[in-house]
């Protein structure tokens, strides 16, 4: 013990090597980014051993002891606000809770409704039972308070019931359960009772209601509200969609480029001011502090969006850095201001616009210093244009990495769109909102700025029409891949193309036998997690048939949501779907699917269509599948549970026997028929695992080793039912569900089934998993 306690204070005796802020700043970024990849947060316990260590380790004179120190340290505080966000998910999905909240989403009249749903709020939870709820949480909440008129910034007791937000998980579908724990709202519910506490409106809420009847009548009212305000409820579906098929989707949401607007409109106006200033006081300074205050009126107007936010800390680190006069590195003022971003909020690691903000950012630097322009072109008015292309060749082919791994896809025309929309948005229209938004007060003008910012608008949008079938579908790519332009600008610019063509060479032949490389494995099946309702998708060899498509409801379907971004994740092309029975939760993206893939086949046994048969005796192969349909006898008017397709598919060895919703009646039928084929690896369990279905005569003949339902974790119906769950379990099957998996998916091998569900396996975090407590059926 002596010999230890020596060897610390002979260490501690060195003199300590300072640690700069770009290893600092490193340090905490490195810190905070597995949160992105742990399968699970460590234990408290864990975390109280590593914190113990890393304050021992922080007083090392060692720079590195210290370093890695700091990142433990980042790390730790990163897990602490995991742990506290998913504690009070647990706390508030117990039970009913009495809390003060307060409204957070701001209330509108003409507020596009989607789906006939109740109009639901945005609360931020203060307290509960005398407990102050830090940091931040925030819920969804329907509301059905009549006698009062909900606004931002009111404050009520209430009792209100709340579930854990449970995201459909599917290969190339958006992540909703990641981000709702990146914006710290992953609670949905029910208010129950309230009492108002403090009835007064929000300063922004008065402010919009004054300006929102000015703008409700333009044509663009949506969009200049979102560029005003930051509230996109407005805005149109045919909007939405033109604005992200042409690639300025990022112009109408406030975040960097909107708050450096702001930041440059005060700025000039501070400029202005000075004229009137004695000589004496003018300089650098006001000016930076009028374009600072602006930004942070911009982003109160905004209501404190995560993107405005994060800006506007960027922005403050800068005009501290230009007030003390420390010279730095434009990518180290990046960097700094990465670190203190997550420092401010650590899980907006989560967030995809964190790492798209932080990434253009990097990739203008990036760009600019490994592809810089002439001194002549940087220069005058005569070479904008070029400078403008320039800038916009640079985001489009530095973000490619990133957009390929979001989307899976390109914009070939987003440099048009950009080149066109992105200097009139930001030049005309901003300038003009931020004119209307400081004039709002003044008895006249008014009209006419809102005019102009609507006819600057119009002309933004006015060509983007002609640009929105220019996007091309790329599917899923290795990150590797998706870097491939920003190491191409490496080896351009340091002309390793010359001297390395060799190591150049084999490096590309390796990277193309690594993308035509060919499966061990000869077919697979996905149930994708559609909630309730059923999308199978088998494919072999680039190639897919659909079984059943899914809900579908006013503004959308499962086929749209789901079902199309999981072929074009993994680039399939669909030849035939198949149509279990006529429920809407089974048939519902069909149409959507015959719009996406004109010559798309349908199969089913619908009287009144003029579809291929799905009836019994009907047989086919397809790329090397057996496939034969079981159920029913015959075609009739009406298709409902009991007349379900049901169909067999076979490779020789391993089987999938494919069942719609077919109910007890059915199977008795069927087990009355049909004496040899039923026997299959793999079930799809009938009727979503309803108790009207699998009986156990039924289980006894299919005998499968695996048995798969489709349901939703929230069903009104409570399904799957637990009888049903047993009586499976006591028959050997391996039960699971898409409630508890996500997107279940069977790789098909020689010789072996690899059984994978996207929760537990396939994208097994921390943020994917399930959130609250299990009831019986779950």
């Amino acid at each position: 013990m002596q010999r230890i306690v020596l060897f610390f204070f002979t260490i501690w005796q060195k003199p300590f090597q300072a640690i700069s802020l770009n290893l600092a700043a490193s340090a905490i970024i490195l810190g905070i980014f597995p949160l992105l990849f742990l399968v699970e947060l460590p234990s408290q316990k864990f975390l109280h051993y590593l914190i113990l260590i890393s304050f021992l380790l922080l007083f090392f004179p060692d720079k590195v002891i210290r370093i890695i120190s700091l990142g433990l340290l980042a790390f730790i505080f990163g897990c602490w606000h995991g742990h506290q966000i998913l504690t009070k998910i647990t706390y508030f999905s117990e039970t009913s809770h009495s809390a003060m909240v307060m409204i957070d989403s701001i209330s509108l009249e003409n507020t596009v409704k989607e789906d006939n749903k109740k109009e639901r709020y945005r609360i931020r939870i203060i307290e509960s039972h005398g407990e102050y709820i830090f940091p931040a949480l925030y819920a969804s909440v329907s509301w059905n308070v009549q006698e009062e008129r909900l606004c931002a910034g009111q404050k009520w007791q209430v009792t209100m019931k709340l579930r854990p937000v449970h995201a459909q998980l599917n290969h190339g579908s958006y992540d909703s359960q990641r981000y709702a724990l990146s914006i710290r709202q992953p609670l949905n519910g029910k208010i129950i009772q309230a009492k108002l506490v403090d009835g007064r409106c929000s300063l922004r809420q008065d402010f919009i209601n004054k300006l929102s009847p000015e703008i409700q009548s333009l044509k663009h009212a949506g969009i200049i509200l979102a560029l005003s305000f930051g509230e996109r409820v407005w805005l149109d579906k045919l909007t939405r969609l033109l604005l992200q098929q042409t690639g300025i989707a990022h112009l109408m949401a406030i975040s960097g480029l909107h708050i450096a607007m702001a930041s440059l409109f005060g700025w000039g106006f501070g400029r202005i001011v000075q004229f009137f200033f004695p000589a004496r006081w003018v300089g650098f300074r006001f000016p930076l502090i009028t374009g600072w205050f602006t930004a942070m009126l911009y982003g109160w107007l905004s209501g404190w969006g995560i993107p405005a936010i994060r800006a506007i800390l960027g922005l403050t680190l800068w005009v501290y850095l230009r007030f003390s006069s420390k010279l730095c590195f434009s990518w180290q003022w990046a960097l700094w201001s990465a670190a203190l971003i997550l420092l401010f909020d650590p899980l907006a690691i989560l967030s995809d616009s964190f790492w798209l903000s932080f990434t253009a950012v990097m990739a203008l630097l990036f760009w600019f210093h490994w592809i810089p322009l002439s001194e002549g072109i940087r220069r005058g008015w005569r070479w904008v244009w070029l400078r403008g292309l320039h800038m916009q060749l640079g985001m489009m082919l530095m973000l490619l990495p990133l957009q390929l791994l979001l989307f899976q896809g390109i914009n070939i025309a987003s440099l048009v769109a950009n080149l066109w929309a992105v200097p009139i948005i930001s030049f005309l229209s901003v300038p003009l909102i931020m004119l209307g938004l400081a004039g709002s007060f003044l008895p006249v003008g008014q009209p006419f700025l809102w005019q102009l910012v609507d006819y600057t608008i119009l002309i933004a949008l006015a060509p983007l029409s002609a640009l929105t079938h220019s996007w091309f579908e790329t599917g899923h790519y290795p990150v590797i891949v998706t870097l491939c332009g920003w190491f191409g600008v490496v080896i351009w610019r340091l002309n390793w193309w010359r001297t390395y063509k060799w190591l150049l060479g084999m490096s590309i032949v390796i990277m193309l036998c690594y993308l035509m490389r060919t499966h061990d494995r000869q077919w697979r099946f996905s149930m994708l997690d559609v909630g309730h309702g059923l999308a199978v998708v088998i494919d072999k060899q680039g190639k897919a048939i659909i079984f059943d498509t899914g809900h579908r409801w006013e503004t959308g379907s499962m086929a749209e949501k789901v079902i199309v971004p999981y072929l074009r994740w993994h680039r399939l092309i669909p030849e035939q779907i198949i149509l279990s029975h006529d429920h809407l939760d089974h048939t519902g993206g069909t149409e959507y699917l015959i719009e996406k893939y004109p010559g798309i086949q349908i199969r089913s046994s619908f009287l009144n269509h003029s579809d291929l048969p799905c009836v019994r005796g009907e047989q086919w192969t397809w790329q090397g599948l057996h496939f034969k349909v079981l159920w029913p006898p015959e075609k009739t008017a009406i298709v409902g549970n009991n007349q379900s397709c049901v169909i067999r598919i076979d490779d020789g060895r391993y089987s999938l026997l494919l069942t719609g919703d077919l109910e007890r009646k059915g199977e008795y039928r069927l087990l009355g028929i049909e004496k040899e084929d039923l026997n299959a690896t793999i079930l799809q369990v009938p009727h979503h695992g309803s108790n009207t279905s699998s009986t156990d005569a039924f289980i006894r003949k299919v005998m499968p080793q695996y048995a798969l339902t489709s349901v939703a974790r929230y069903s009104p119906w409570k399904l799957p039912s637990a009888k049903v769950k047993q009586r499976y379990k006591r028959a050997g099957s391996q039960w699971n569900s898409t409630a508890a998996s996500g997107q279940i998916t069977g790789d098909f091998y020689s010789d072996h089934i690899k059984l994978e569900g996207y929760r537990q396996q396939i994208a097994a975090r921390w943020y994917h998993q399930w959130f609250g407590i299990r009831g019986d059926h779950e």
